[in-house]
């Protein structure tokens, strides 16, 4: 057998320098790395020491904050209980400071306000008349008896059954960021200069199909037409989120008069933080749940099983439009007497299949409606 041929001392020179070449490459290579990790980390502590701060800023504003706001519990307490006490004297009764003050406390303390009936819409809306309405901030009411009584006088042990005249001005407790919220919506709280500037009333036109001179049904229409939902339910609940942001973005005896019952916010809404996409939900119920737990799911889920969900109890195939008398479209009464009561409203099976735990305390029997349920006869 014949003998390989050696290899030239040329050729592995050649291949020693060029293995000494990617040696020397991937040193490089793996020491630029590392340099560029510890950058990384020496940034990043930076970034952590600054994030830092700012949250120990921020706790003790919010600390701050949650001390003025107890005072301020404290002196509406103490006021609430001279009050009570001045006027009990003057009526010739001797009331016990301590019963007094149990019982005002925990009312003033905790909101446990209870809300007028609903007041319906403004007379005109959609063509219809409003519903009977609370009276005016600073009129005389009657009692039982007949007797005038005036809207500052206190009398009973629960004060906060006549601080109705601020329930407007209790706005829900929302967090700063909104990541649950469509972004046409949640540029509605950016321009409230814009909101105030639309009408008060909207036409089901330009909620259904946008509009060049109202801001907000415009707004409203371009997050609503990207629901799973069919017109009815789109127009109606596009309406009440019409009403609501109304409110929100500049609160007044009016804007809130125009909200229905069941809008509302609740004690839930006004003392725990939450994200203001709840606020927005029909039910009382689901909103207080919601509230109690929405760190638990990822919202954006739960609002599209929701709206994919959401029906009106409305015959399938019936106008709920009709023409007026300048042959305009306005809502049709039975439909507008429909959507404006929470009964008139319900949730197909899928939500309830997914989030049962976040019905709890509903009536689910009359909750649940699918499109091709009979309506009942009204």
């Amino acid at each position: 057998m014949q003998a390989s041929k050696p290899k030239s001392v040329g050729s592995i020179d050649k291949k020693r320098a060029r293995d000494r070449r990617a040696q020397q490459k991937l040193r490089a290579d793996r020491l630029n790395h590392t340099h560029s990790l510890e950058a990384n980390i020496v940034l990043l502590e930076q970034q952590c020491k600054a994030y830092e701060k700012e949250i120990q800023e921020l706790r003790t504003e919010n600390e701050a904050l949650q001390s003025a706001q107890q005072r301020i519990r404290e002196i509406v307490c103490t006021s609430e209980l001279d009050n009570s006490e001045t006027l009990a004297n003057c009526d010739g009764r001797q009331p016990k400071s301590a019963e007094v003050r149990s019982a005002i406390s925990p009312a003033c303390l905790h909101h446990t306000a209870q809300y007028p009936t609903v007041s319906g819409h403004p007379s005109g809306f959609f063509g219809y008349p409003q519903n009977e309405s609370a009276p005016p901030i600073g009129s005389k009411v009657q009692s039982s008896n007949g007797t005038p009584l005036s809207s500052t006088k206190f009398t009973g042990l629960n004060p906060v059954c006549n601080l109705d005249l601020s329930l407007w001005s209790r706005l829900p407790l929302n967090f700063a960021q909104e990541p649950h919220i469509s972004e046409n919506l949640y540029s509605c709280f950016n321009r409230p200069d814009l909101v105030q500037a639309s009408p008060d009333e909207p036409s089901p036109v330009e909620l259904l199909y946008g509009s060049s001179q109202n801001f907000l049904a415009d707004r409203i229409h371009k997050a609503t037409r990207f629901w799973p939902i069919c017109d009815p339910e789109r127009l109606a609940s596009g309406l009440l989120t019409y009403n609501m942001i109304k409110w929100l973005t500049r609160p007044s005896q009016e804007s809130f008069g125009r909200l229905l019952g069941f809008q509302r916010p609740i004690n839930d809404q006004l003392q725990r933080p939450h994200p203001r996409c709840i606020d927005f939900v029909m039910w009382p119920v689901l909103r207080a749940n919601l509230v109690k737990t929405f760190h638990k799911y990822d919202l954006k889920l739960v609002f599209a099983a929701f709206t994919c969900s959401l029906r009106i109890r409305w015959p399938w195939g019936k106008s709920f439009l009709e023409p007026d008398v300048t042959n305009s479209l306005r809502v049709h009464k039975e439909f507008y007497d429909t959507f404006t009561r929470i009964e008139g409203w319900g949730l197909s099976d899928e939500f309830q299949t997914q989030y049962p735990e976040l019905l709890v305390g509903m009536d689910i029997g009359t909750l649940n409606y699918s499109i091709f349920d009979p309506v009942p006869a009204s």
